[in-house]
């Protein structure tokens, strides 16, 4: 028997695995009916299920999920205001910074989308990051894409 990447396809709040729809998975069938599914995060490390609550294969990672957005800048003095969050947009993830350095003085401005066409080292730079929530490990920094500025 050999696994398989699958996910769990069960949409309808009158499923049993409802709660689990599109948590990513390894399979191993045991039978007709059943797989041994092993999940890659949390305290649950595997169990049974039926095997027509499962689909084969891992989907796309859907628009609507956060991203992991980077966002880099220093401050008037020098220090580094660079924090790693994860948002549904740009302008979701420069809130979150907002809120989190509790600075008002700095990096006012609108998020812009796209790169700027002046130095960059006087702004607030956000990088979004194609990563998989469900997989462990290093940061794909290759990924890493410029998506949007902030002026001072």
């Amino acid at each position: 028997m050999t696994m398989q990447r699958m996910w769990i396809n069960q949409p309808s709040t009158l499923q049993p695995l409802h709660h689990l729809h599109g948590t990513r998975v390894l399979g191993q069938h045991e039978s007709a009916t059943v797989t041994r599914i092993y999940f890659l995060s949390g305290d649950v490390i595997s169990q049974q299920a039926p095997r027509e609550a499962l689909s084969e294969g891992w989907p796309a990672r859907k628009t609507s999920e956060p991203s992991l957005y980077y966002l880099s800048g220093d401050d008037q003095n020098g220090d580094s205001m660079t924090l790693f969050v994860v948002a549904n947009t740009p302008t979701h993830a420069h809130q979150i910074w907002k809120e989190h350095w509790e600075d008002d003085s700095i990096f006012l401005g609108p998020v812009i989308r796209g790169q700027p066409t002046e130095r960059v080292e006087d702004k607030l730079i956000i990088y979004e990051l194609d990563y998989d929530p469900d997989t462990i490990g290093a940061i794909p920094w290759q990924d890493l894409e410029l998506v949007a500025y902030v002026d001072p």
